[in-house]
């Protein structure tokens, strides 16, 4: 189920693009790094924990800590959770 949430949240992407739709496409890359990380918890398989790093990476470049301090230090947090 979480793959199959994985794949519809990337299809959004095609909708909310990073030039676009910067915030949305934020969001949905926050979702996607946090189905990440459930599925690396179901299946303790830490390439899911890598690639959930990989996607917070790409929120924090959207917002960064200039432009969304907030949702910046909320990213960085997540990202040391795991």
């Amino acid at each position: 189920m979480l793959k199959k949430s994985i794949s519809i949240y990337e299809n959004a992407l095609s909708v909310y693009t990073r030039s676009g739709f910067p915030d949305e496409h934020a969001v949905v890359q926050n979702n996607i790094a946090t189905a990440y990380i459930s599925l690396g918890e179901l299946t303790n398989d830490a390439e899911y924990f890598r690639k959930s790093i990989n996607t917070f990476d790409i929120c924090i470049e959207i917002r960064d800590k200039d432009n969304s301090p907030h949702q910046y230090g909320k990213l960085k947090s997540s990202i040391g959770n795991l």
